[in-house]
């Protein structure tokens, strides 16, 4: 009996609060009702000032990776314009984007110590980005077979053996690249000249090679003091 007793009571709570609800719900239903007009318009009105647009997050993310990506992205520089043979360049960088290939009428040679592309200063870079520096022969090997009695003259700096060795070797050219007073060059080929590239000064060549020339490549320090050279393959 006593069991049955605190059932009904339990029962009789529950049965207590949803009457209330329902009474509860009953009164709010009749002021919406009475007021639905204002109601409504403030609803909408609260609704709007704490709207927030929403945002798509995948469009989001990925409009900020591609504006991150075109940011990270450097464009390498543009070759140099107007590159010739015979051209001089005081403490500037010469970006080849071909390949150099100088055709000098031998008979207009003269005796001085030319070479294809001559660079001066410590801020003289030449990058040649793998192309090719020649000059135009009779062979591919005019310059090897040249008479072995000037190379063992070197460094040809006398006029008139320099003008006659270009005469019998057919070379417009002496020198492929010539570097002065720390000028630099890299990732270059050097082909067909006596000397295919001179350095004077110091300065860096780097990645570079040298072929089919009477000689490699020259380099002395005695022109300046205290001056350091460097060759070197990364």
């Amino acid at each position: 009996m006593m069991k049955f007793s605190v059932a009904i009571h339990f029962l009789s709570t529950a049965f207590t609060a949803t009457a209330a609800s329902s009474s509860s719900l009953s009164v709010a239903e009749g002021l919406a009702k009475k007021y639905d007009n204002h109601h409504d318009h403030d609803i909408d009105a609260a609704a709007a000032s704490r709207a927030v647009p929403s945002r798509n997050l995948e469009s989001t993310v990925a409009t900020s990776i591609s504006k991150s990506s075109k940011s990270s992205v450097s464009c390498p520089p543009e070759p140099t314009p107007g590159v010739k043979c015979g051209n001089v360049y005081d403490d500037s960088t010469v970006i080849l984007g071909q390949n150099l290939i100088c055709d000098g009428n031998i008979t207009e040679a003269d005796g001085s110590s030319n070479a294809a592309l001559t660079l001066v200063g410590k801020n003289a870079v030449l990058d040649c980005r793998g192309y090719t520096i020649s000059q135009v022969t009779e062979s591919s090997a005019a310059a090897v077979d040249c008479d072995k009695d000037y190379q063992y003259k070197l460094p040809l700096t006398n006029s008139t053996e320099i003008l006659s060795m270009k005469r019998e070797c057919g070379l417009f050219f002496q020198n492929g690249v010539k570097l002065k007073n720390g000028a630099s060059m890299v990732n270059c080929n050097v082909q067909k000249f006596f000397t295919g590239a001179r350095k004077d000064g110091g300065g860096t060549i780097k990645d570079s090679k040298f072929s089919l020339n009477t000689q490699g490549l020259f380099s002395t320090n005695y022109l300046v003091a205290n001056t350091v050279s460097k060759i070197s393959n990364r």
